[in-house]
């Protein structure tokens, strides 16, 4: 039997970033390990572990985690792949308002903005990811030294499944992030 957290099949020794980040709440915990997220809730003074759907036929390892401070928002990048597609970027976004997680909305094969970079074992694509609640939109950052905003939908406005690209600014390679955003 294959292990959840074990690397790829394709990618033995595939290596990705453990974390674990609370909500702003207090009452949520995410873990990332080895590129796999769980969402823990307290239920009774009990932590439950909740799974966080990804889109049918993709698998997904992530590199770094987010909660919004202002929405019972959850959301994650790193890299995905399907039987049928290269790896490539990937990024999504999940309601965690109830024990069910709703994933809302991703960043995917067609928005792919962010190369993947290879160093040893490492496979990077989303490297950091963040939330502007004021601007109601997703910061994410890649090894390939860009940073790009994303539009979420605005309140009121119907969920959409792929969020739209806004800007994107190339950083000087000498000055690149290296920590999150």
């Amino acid at each position: 039997l294959r292990n959840q957290f074990d690397s790829p099949d394709w990618a033995p020794g595939l290596k990705f970033r453990n974390t674990t980040a609370w909500s702003p709440d207090g009452k949520s915990l995410a873990t990332l390990q080895s590129g796999v997220i769980s969402l823990w809730k307290q239920e009774n003074g009990i932590l439950v572990r909740s799974e966080l759907p990804v889109p049918e036929g993709l698998q997904c390892r992530f590199n770094q985690l987010h909660f919004s401070s202002k929405d019972p928002l959850l959301t994650a990048g790193g890299v995905a792949w399907s039987e049928s597609s290269d790896m490539f970027s990937f990024a999504a976004v999940w309601d965690i308002t109830d024990q069910s997680p709703r994933l809302i909305a991703k960043i995917d094969k067609s928005d792919r903005t962010h190369s993947i970079e290879s160093s040893g074992n490492q496979r990077n694509g989303i490297t950091a990811i963040a939330f502007d609640d004021r601007e109601h939109e997703i910061v994410t950052g890649g090894a390939d030294n860009r940073l790009i905003r994303w539009q979420m939908a605005g309140e009121g406005d119907a969920l959409i499944p792929s969020l739209s690209r806004i800007a994107d600014i190339l950083v000087d390679r000498e000055v690149a992030h290296k920590a999150m955003i």
